[in-house]
């Protein structure tokens, strides 16, 4: 996805050990910008990063509930694609999501790990692919995928296996 929407702007909230940071700076002209809250958890994942030669990844360590809105108020790109999987929560899913539309654009891309984990999270999903700003919703089950791409008619796709 990131290479077919050609995406250079990423931001992943949940860092964990960064494998999927690291998938998806795999191309070097991509930027992912990777939230984590815990910081031993961020340290094993830059030594990761560091050791395998990501020089394109960069750690937030922190509270995302903090951390998120500094970096939004500082930042100066368009983000191209977001991966969400931090706090499984309905509320603070809620609130990344209308954060980050302040820093997205009709071509932003944003996926939402473990949909139907619990409850919250479904509810979440729920809520989110009936936002206004959302034209289509993939659902994989594992995750979500939100599109806003003005081009695209509102609808919403379930794929079952």
């Amino acid at each position: 996805m990131i290479t077919d929407f050609e995406c250079k702007n990423i931001i992943e909230l949940g860092t964990s050990f960064g494998i999927n940071t690291m998938y998806m700076a795999t191309n070097p002209h991509v930027k992912v910008t990777t939230f984590e809250g815990c910081p031993n958890t961020a340290a094993i994942a830059r030594k990761y990063f560091d050791t395998l030669g990501y020089s394109n990844i960069d750690i937030v360590i922190g509270n995302i509930d903090e951390t998120l809105p500094q970096f939004i108020h500082q930042s100066t790109n368009k983000v191209d694609l977001v991966f969400m999987d931090a706090n499984h929560q309905l509320t603070p899913t809620l609130n990344y999501f209308n954060q980050l539309l302040k820093i997205s654009h009709l071509q932003t891309i944003i996926v939402l790990d473990d949909i139907y984990w619990s409850a919250e999270m479904t509810q979440a999903w729920e809520e989110l692919k009936e936002h206004p700003q959302v034209t289509t919703s993939v659902d994989l089950f594992a995750l979500g995928i939100l599109f806003f791409k003005p081009e695209l008619e509102k609808a919403h796709f379930r794929l079952t296996y």
